[in-house]
């Protein structure tokens, strides 16, 4: 795609699609082999600044997100994964939700991490009432009934009725990840928008599509929200440099200082 919307979007909403490189991927209206860029805070794009390139299918793209789910397995998971994202939307007036789907017992270590959850997250500008927590076993939940995992969800999403969510990637070495994300992809079907955040145990063929630009400040703020989780201080992903080089290392395959990436296993513009 030439450079008036890329441009508008990388340097004005700095949140964007990467472009595909398969050769197999139909091109848009027979000469674009791209997605358009689209920032992921849910803010319209001003068509008229490129009425120029005439798609009939860009005012399609316009769906503006008020309320996000975000779905962890464990105390940690979520501000891992998507912790600049959820500082970010705090700004921009745009509602986050959490469900933490265990209470971490298994690498608590004698602490409480359900408080250090509630920590964090309310230092992200989550608010406690926003916070669901759940008691499913740690390190179990692939030994518990699926349709039990997708219920409690499925309240979830009936209760507060997101706009989009984010939830743990299928491709996880961690059984109770992949059993979040099964259960997330039933029970979030309703749900226009589904993306997939990563974490330190996923895959390496995690290859984001979706890119949330983050600021130095809410950086700042994902470290100080992770540092609350204090039974988890001892691990290297939780070191601030290291959290600074994930977002760096994203940040670098799409040309931004620093970001989140994610996968988009559902998108209805």
């Amino acid at each position: 795609m030439d450079s008036p919307l890329r441009n508008y979007c990388e340097y004005t909403h700095r949140s964007y699609v990467r472009p595909s490189t398969d050769r197999n991927t139909p091109a848009l209206r027979g000469s674009i082999c791209e997605l358009v860029p689209m920032a992921c805070t849910g803010y319209e794009l001003p068509f008229p600044k490129i009425s120029s390139m005439r798609h009939a299918w860009l005012p399609t793209m316009t769906r503006k997100i008020q309320k996000a789910l975000f779905i962890g397995a464990h105390p940690d998971d979520i501000e891992l994964g998507c912790g600049g994202t959820i500082a970010k939307f705090i700004e921009r007036d745009i509602e986050p939700y959490c469900l933490v789907a265990t209470r971490g017992g298994t690498a608590a270590f004698g602490h409480d991490r359900v408080q250090e959850t509630a920590t964090a997250l309310n230092t992200l500008g989550v608010p406690m009432e926003n916070i669901v927590q759940h008691d499913f076993p740690d390190a179990r939940l692939d030994s518990v009934p699926l349709f039990e995992l997708i219920r409690c969800i499925e309240n979830t999403v009936a209760s507060i009725k997101p706009d989009r969510v984010y939830t743990m990637f299928r491709e996880d070495r961690h059984q109770d990840h992949r059993a979040v994300f099964h259960a997330s992809d039933v029970a979030c079907r309703k749900v226009p928008q589904i993306l997939v955040y990563e974490t330190p145990s996923a895959y390496p063929n995690f290859v984001p599509t979706f890119f949330e630009a983050l600021s130095p400040a809410q950086i700042q703020l994902k470290k100080t929200a992770l540092a609350a989780h204090v039974s988890q201080g001892e691990r290297i992903y939780m070191d601030h440099e290291a959290i600074t080089a994930a977002c760096k290392f994203r940040a670098t395959q799409v040309g931004l200082n620093q970001c989140e990436g994610f996968i988009a296993h559902k998108f209805i513009f």
